[in-house]
């Protein structure tokens, strides 16, 4: 029986790619809530809507 590299290496592979995209997804998840909470991006998304809309202030 002859395993050669084809086992260990698939299966370092995926635990690498399961890894990175676990921590591709903590850091976005984590940059959006950041983002979320930023004063000048609130108000600029709160503009897009109104005008999205068609609402006007005043």
């Amino acid at each position: 029986m002859e395993y050669g590299l084809n086992g260990p290496l698939s299966f370092f592979m995926v635990v690498i790619l399961v890894v990175a995209l676990g921590a591709g997804i903590a850091y976005g998840s984590l940059r959006w809530r950041q983002w979320r909470k930023h004063p000048v991006a609130a108000k600029e998304r709160d503009q897009a809507t109104r005008e999205a809309y068609g609402r006007r202030e005043g």
